[in-house]
């Protein structure tokens, strides 16, 4: 368990950011969802669409100051 301070929620001036997220399901009813195109629906984040039997998030990337993490 990671203590409460070395947390990113405990400091709301973190620099940490969302790079990309990587989504399962029809790019086009998820895009139509965000109301953006389904070849880059945020222009601040890296979408990828990932082939799954289930919609749904895959995974986020976040860009921290110590290097990506995964999650």
């Amino acid at each position: 368990m990671v203590p409460i301070e070395e947390r990113p929620s405990a400091d709301p001036r973190t620099s940490t950011t969302i790079h990309g997220v990587s989504i399962a399901g029809d790019a086009a009813s998820i895009a139509g969802f965000l109301g953006e195109p389904a070849d880059h629906p945020l222009d601040q984040i890296d979408f990828t669409w990932v082939e799954d039997e289930e919609p749904g998030l895959i995974s986020v990337e976040f860009a921290t100051a110590h290097g990506p993490v995964t999650i």
